[in-house]
């Protein structure tokens, strides 16, 4: 065998090592992101949300609008538990399965006293760190988009 197919192969092997690596930061970075979300959520600092929320999601909602949104979406998360405790519940989904998609969406439910809501944070996948695009939120016996609430509807106005 000559060089160049060894050097083929320690290249592809580099690359899957690449790939791992960056697949596994970016999980372990929505993970962190969501847990900044919710501490952000529980202070009530929406603004702040916005701020850092991504242009995607700032370009397909007014200012105003994303606060009462914000509002609304966190009130019925408060309707089921005041504590706006939500645990994960899955896995964080990107939308074609690959890391290097733009979207993806990260799952957490909040659950009390038979009351259960589904949560869905949607993140931007950005270079070095995610960024807010939406928060939705849908009684967990649904299983249609008909009766979700959510800060920005950016992905029914894509």
């Amino acid at each position: 065998m000559n060089k160049s197919f060894f050097k083929n192969i320690l290249l592809i092997i580099c690359l899957g090592l690449l790939v791992t690596s960056c697949s596994k930061y970016r999980r372990e970075s929505s993970d962190k992101f969501v847990e900044k979300l919710n501490s952000q959520i529980k202070s009530g600092n929406f603004e702040q949300i916005y701020n850092e929320a991504s242009n995607a999601s700032k370009g397909r909602t007014s200012k105003e609008e994303f606060l009462e949104s914000m509002k609304a979406v966190i009130n019925e998360m408060r309707q089921v538990d005041e504590s706006l405790a939500w645990e994960k519940d899955g896995k964080v989904l990107f939308s074609n399965g690959e890391v290097s998609t733009e979207l993806y969406f990260v799952y957490r439910k909040i659950e009390k006293n038979g009351k259960k809501l589904d949560v869905t944070i949607t993140v931007v996948n950005g270079i070095l760190m995610p960024g807010f695009y939406d928060l939705c939120v849908s009684p967990s016996e649904s299983k249609t988009v008909e009766f979700q609430k959510c800060v920005t509807n950016a992905l029914k106005k894509i």
